[in-house]
């Protein structure tokens, strides 16, 4: 052999010496922090990574410089194992702000625990706003409703932007009891980047009320990615985010293709709700060839008179302001505002979905 050990060998030692590691951590942490019920300890060898966690707490104790540190935190992390909470923890008092931020996103990556929720909560109530942003979007991202509370709190916080992002926090959780709070909010922000953001929790609970409000905001911003952002909430709040979502990517390279693709898709809907209404159909033809011609400025015509030919489809009242918003606006913006021709077809399809439904 020349003194080389066979590689099955060498595998086997590894493994002990992991299995070793493993043991030699555990055993240290059950002497400090005393009696572990035994299904507590057999757990942790089923969630995330046990081995290498060990290997990411190795990490963790042996790195020094600020680089090292972060990239240790980093590590702790993706492993997402209760084995590594305690060093999450600790290296939120990390001297380096760097790696505090970073052992934010570590936790955000992590299961729900109860300490590492208190540990995130304690940061959001810190003194440092920056990482009191992160730790609510980590909180959010986590989804322990214990942290309900305190978000609801900082509702009112003289930062602006802790307010704001406490309220997209609330709005993933699910925290319906906060909607008027938010909503007020979002009727007194005069800052387009703190509406969208309690807009997009008022999207994320569902805030019909909001639909016209949401509407105007979308006419009147210049911004498109803001625009963008709204064209989901809204599309949230009347149950078709899905299709949006859909269209909108679908559309990005070829949209003329694809808008007339999916008018042409109206015609089966129009014909199971209008039998003898050919003129709809040829109106859905004309329209889906006009987009596919590429002649988008007509097909925005079209569109339209499609629309207003159809008025009794509509049968929910968000449904109606809304296509009667889609209408005036493509008449306003034609087909430079794409968000609104994405709104009219989806919507318009949903409008039919419905009406067949309750037939």
């Amino acid at each position: 052999m020349d003194g080389i050990t066979p590689e099955p060998l060498q595998s086997s030692h590894r493994n002990f010496l992991i299995a070793v590691l493993v043991a030699v951590i555990l055993l240290g942490r059950l002497k400090v922090e005393g009696e572990m019920p035994t299904w507590t300890f057999a757990s942790m060898f089923f969630r995330g990574d046990p081995i290498t966690a060990v290997w990411a707490l190795i990490s963790y104790n042996a790195s020094g410089d600020e680089r090292s540190r972060i990239s240790a935190t980093r590590r702790l992390g993706q492993t997402r194992s209760p084995l590594n909470v305690d060093e999450l923890i600790d290296s939120l008092t990390d001297p380096s702000f760097n790696v505090r931020h970073e052992a934010l996103i570590s936790i955000a990556r992590n299961r729900p625990d109860p300490r590492l929720t208190d540990a995130l909560i304690n940061v959001l109530n810190g003194s440092d706003p920056t990482l009191s942003v992160t730790a609510i979007w980590a909180l959010g991202r986590v989804g322990d409703k214990t942290a309900i509370q305190p978000l609801r709190e900082q509702l009112n916080s003289d930062y602006e932007v802790i307010a704001s992002r406490c309220a997209r926090a609330l709005g993933i959780l699910g925290d319906l009891e906060s909607m008027p709070v938010i909503l007020a909010k979002f009727r007194e922000a005069d800052d387009d980047g703190l509406r969208v953001a309690y807009a997009s929790a008022l999207g994320a609970l569902g805030c019909e009320e909001a639909i016209p409000e949401l509407l105007a905001f979308l006419a009147r911003t210049p911004l498109e990615e803001i625009r963008s952002e709204l064209l989901l909430i809204i599309s949230q709040i009347v149950n078709n985010e899905k299709e949006t979502i859909r269209l909108q990517r679908n559309a990005k390279h070829d949209p003329g293709t694809v808008f007339s693709q999916v008018i042409e898709n109206l015609k089966s809907k129009i014909r199971n709700i209008y039998r003898n209404r050919n003129d709809l159909i040829q109106a859905v033809d004309l329209c889906a060839y006009a987009f596919a011609s590429q002649n988008t400025a007509t097909g925005v015509t079209l569109l339209i008179q499609l629309i207003r030919e159809l008025p009794e489809v509509a049968e929910t009242e968000l449904t109606r302001i809304i296509l009667k918003e889609v209408c005036q606006r493509l008449n306003e913006f034609g087909p430079k505002r794409m968000e609104y021709i994405i709104l009219a077809i989806v919507n318009l399809h949903t409008a039919l979905d419905t009406h067949k439904k309750r037939r």
